[in-house]
Order: structure tokens, then C-alpha cells, then sequence
């Protein structure tokens, strides 16, 4: 068989659409198998030894990951290495389906809670040079001088962005309300013409960031760091006293290392739930090397039945891990060159996949991308997402509805956590300094506008860290 690029060339030639189009799914097909199988037993084990370090160091860990391991390890156990069934195929892909929805859903509930902590992290960075003696070494021209350095420092406009709206979140956030909702109003305006559901995303975004959303099974999920979010809400940082504060900073060391933990967790969770996705979805049609295929399903077998026991790997694994090296970069390759003609092979060749009986290998082949993409917990399907344009007014209505509820959200916060909130969501709209004279001015007006001086050394910090 040729290889795929030589199939894609003769795609591109339109020479033997069908029979290509054939060769070219058995290809993409073969190697997201290979993929998926090979990187799912390199890394089951590595996800495997960090929940039992985990679980025998003491760390709590929620009921919804220990839910969703069981359910990964159950589905492992069921259609791994097992013969192949038009049944069984189809329930199993009900099965992953489902458990991947729950963890979306889980990893909104740890999203919602690092909304929160990042805010709280924010307002109490801020208030430790109160307690701190300490004294600014350098003016606000100087450091206004060191910020533009940096800022126009690469010549990559996308990294000079980036770093502008880093930098813009950490100064002193002394805008006028009125300032910032024209900024939101104007970054909203340049979705005009863009899908609805893209603007829907975007507001969904900035209510999450501006801890407005609170996702069902919140205070359940993991009631410690919830205490120490709703203990953050009540503080009045206007008389916090220094043993407040010391206690504070304790407490949000000990909740960022319990969130960092559990997500990384989270998060190899689900690499392993999408790899598993695609060795379900492809096992029907994909060729694979038998001898490759075992060394895989050995692996993945014995780690699964070591969860219950909680025991060292086997030593002898060590063979398999030789054995099975390089192959998910060999097979990345391939699918992902692939992937650059997989949209416009559906675009073009719609009746040609349907008559060949080739239109649903290349929806799963679709899926199979997203599920091999870098960004895991993307949606599969938008069925219910509105796809018409927005135009001026639904852009105009968008924004006063939620404008209208955001000012009455910051109306409730202290002073502090509506500035870190403002600060917050600002980056998360299109840059709004859009020339170096602008860019100046904005710095120079926060610095000077910033009368703590506590804040202001706080700031210098956290600023001169990210530079240097």
C-alpha cells in the first residue's frame, strides 16, 4: 500500500478519488490506533503510580476522580483486548461517551474553583508588603521605562501580546468603571459577523473568570477548598491584621498545592479517557501488527488490575516499555499530516464518502482528531450551539445584558476583588492598547493613580519577576 503522503498527492491530483479515499482512511485510521494504543500504556502506568502516591501520602481525592478511575479501569477491563462485536462496539463507545462527559463536567467544578482561588490569590498578593517593611527603589518612569523594554523587546507580535496583557494585570488596576466596561463593550464589537455560539463562549469565559458561575456540586465536590474559598469571601480586608494575614497565606499555599495535585491528576485522566475513545472507535477498522498490539494490551491489563492492590509496578513491564518506544511519535506524525486534508476531503467529497459507504469512517475519523487535539476537553459535537451570525444588535443586547449583571456583581464584591476581577477579565478580551502611545500612557496613568504603596511594591515584585 502507499504511503499516505503519496495518497494525498494523488488526492490532490484527483487521481482515483475512491479508491484514495479508501487508502487514505485506512491510513489514519491504522496510525490514531497505534497511536492512542501506544501512548495509553505508556502513560496508564504513569497516572497509575501518581494516584496511589496520592492516595498513600494522605492526600484527599475527591469522589468525582476516584469515580471517574474506577469507571476508566471498568471500561478497560470490558472491551480491552476483547473480540470484536457490532454490539459490543456500540456500547462501548456509549460507555467512554458518557464517561467523558463526566469529566467535563467534573473539570468545570475544578475550573469554577481555580476562578476563585486566582482572584483570592490576587487580592492577597497584594496586601503583603502591609505587614512587610519595604521601600520602592525605583520611580514610575524607571519602571515605566523597564515595562516597555520588555513589552517591545520580540519581534513575534503574538508573544509581545501576550506579555502586554500579563504585564497589564498585574499593575495597579485604578480604571474607572466607566473605562472598563467601554473596553468590554468594544472587545464584544469585534465579534460582529462572528458566530453567536462564539459569543456565548466568550461571555460563559468572562462569568466563570468573574466568579459568577457556580457549577452544580460545587460545595460537595471537594468541601476543604470550598470552605477556604466561601473563608476568602468573607474577609474584610480593610482591617485585616497581620496574624489574618499570615493565616490567609497559609491556608492559600495549602489549597494551591491540593488544586494543582488534583488537576494535573485530572487532566492525565483525561488524556487517557480521549486515547481509550479513539482505541474503541478505531479498533473496527484498523490493520494493526498483532505482536504490537499485545505488548500494548499486556501493559494495560496488568496495570489495571494493580489499582485494587495499590502495589509497585512489576519490573518486567520495563521489556514492554522498550518494545512499544517511538511508536506514538512515528504514528503522530502521520495522523496529524493528515489531518490537514481530512476538512476539506468531507467539504469535497461529500456524495463520493456516502456513496462508497466511507461518510461514517470519516465522521469518526473527525472525531478522532478532536479527541487527538492538544486541547482535551473540547466538545465533540455543538448540536444545540446557535451558528447564525451575530450582527450590531444581538452584539449591543449580548452586552447589556451582561453588563448589566456583572455591575451589580461588583457592587456586592470589596474593593479589592472587584479590582482583581476588572483586572482579570480585561485579559480575556481583545488588547485594547492597540499603539506603544497608548500602551505607555495606560501604564504611566496605573502607576500613578496607585496611592498604596504597599500595592504599588507588591506589584513592582510580582512584575519584575515575570520579566526577569
Amino acid at each position: 500500500m502507499a504511503d499516505i503522503y503519496t495518497i494525498m498527492r494523488r488526492l490532490e491530483k484527483g487521481k482515483d478519488i475512491e479508491a484514495n479515499l479508501s487508502l487514505f482512511s485506512n491510513h489514519m485510521m491504522n496510525s490514531a490506533n497505534r497511536l492512542s494504543y501506544s501512548r495509553f500504556a505508556l502513560n496508564y502506568p504513569t497516572f497509575y503510580e501518581t494516584y496511589i502516591e496520592m492516595k498513600t501520602s494522605g492526600d484527599k481525592i475527591p469522589d468525582i476522580i476516584t469515580d471517574a478511575v474506577n469507571e476508566l479501569n471498568r471500561i478497560v477491563k470490558k472491551y480491552v483486548g476483547t473480540p470484536f462485536s457490532g454490539q459490543l462496539f456500540e456500547q462501548s463507545i456509549e460507555d467512554i461517551e458518557t464517561l467523558r462527559r463526566k469529566n467535563i463536567e467534573a473539570m468545570k467544578l475544578f475550573t469554577a474553583y481555580t476562578d476563585r482561588y486566582t482572584i483570592y490569590e490576587y487580592v492577597l498578593n497584594r496586601m503583603e508588603y502591609r505587614f512587610k517593611e519595604t521601600k520602592i527603589e525605583c520611580s514610575d518612569e524607571a519602571l515605566k521605562t523597564e515595562i516597555l523594554n520588555y513589552l517591545t523587546m520580540d519581534k513575534d507580535n503574538a508573544v509581545r501580546q501576550t506579555r502586554t496583557m500579563q504585564i497589564i494585570e498585574q499593575l495597579p488596576m485604578r480604571m474607572t468603571k466607566a473605562k472598563f466596561f467601554q473596553i468590554l463593550q468594544d472587545g464584544l464589537s469585534v465579534y460582529i459577523g462572528s458566530e453567536k455560539q462564539s459569543v456565548n463562549d466568550l461571555i460563559y469565559m468572562l462569568r466563570t473568570a468573574a466568579m459568577m458561575e457556580e457549577p452544580e456540586g460545587m460545595e460537595d465536590a471537594y468541601p476543604e477548598i470550598c470552605h477556604m474559598i466561601r473563608c476568602m469571601a468573607q474577609v474584610d480586608f480593610k482591617t485585616l491584621t497581620k496574624e489574618d494575614y499570615e493565616a490567609l497565606e497559609a491556608e492559600q499555599i495549602k489549597t494551591s498545592q491540593v488544586l494543582n495535585r488534583n488537576i494535573d491528576l485530572y487532566m492525565l485522566l483525561e488524556e487517557l479517557t480521549n486515547d481509550l475513545y479513539v482505541i474503541l472507535l478505531s479498533t473496527p477498522y484498523a490493520i494493526v501488527d498483532l505482536k504490537e498490539k499485545q505488548n500494548c494490551e499486556t501493559i494495560i491489563q496488568e496495570i489495571c488490575g494493580l489499582f485494587d492492590q495499590g502495589v509497585e509496578l512489576p519490573s518486567h513491564l520495563s521489556e514492554y516499555f522498550e518494545k512499544i518506544e517511538g511508536i506514538q511519535e512515528r504514528c503522530a506524525d502521520v495522523f496529524h499530516s493528515g489531518e490537514s486534508m481530512l476538512e476539506e476531503i468531507q467539504a469535497s467529497y461529500k456524495e463520493i464518502l456516502s456513496g462508497s459507504m466511507l461518510d461514517k469512517i470519516y465522521a469518526s475519523l473527525d472525531r478522532m482528531s478532536k479527541l487527538l487535539s492538544t486541547s482535551l476537553y473540547v466538545e465533540l459535537e455543538h448540536l444545540d450551539g446557535d451558528r447564525s451570525q451575530a450582527d450590531r444588535d444581538y452584539i449591543m443586547q449580548t452586552y447589556a445584558a451582561f453588563s448589566a449583571e456583572l455591575r451589580a456583581h461588583l457592587k456586592q464584591q470589596s474593593k479589592p476583588v472587584s479590582r482583581a476581577i476588572m483586572a482579570k477579565l480585561i485579559t480575556l478580551l481583545p488588547l485594547f492598547v492597540t499603539t506603544y502611545q497608548e500602551l505607555e500612557n495606560y501604564i504611566e496613568t496605573s502607576l500613578a493613580s496607585c496611592s498604596d504603596q504597599a500595592e504599588k511594591a507588591a506589584c513592582i515584585e510580582i512584575i519584575r519577576t515575570m520579566m526577569f
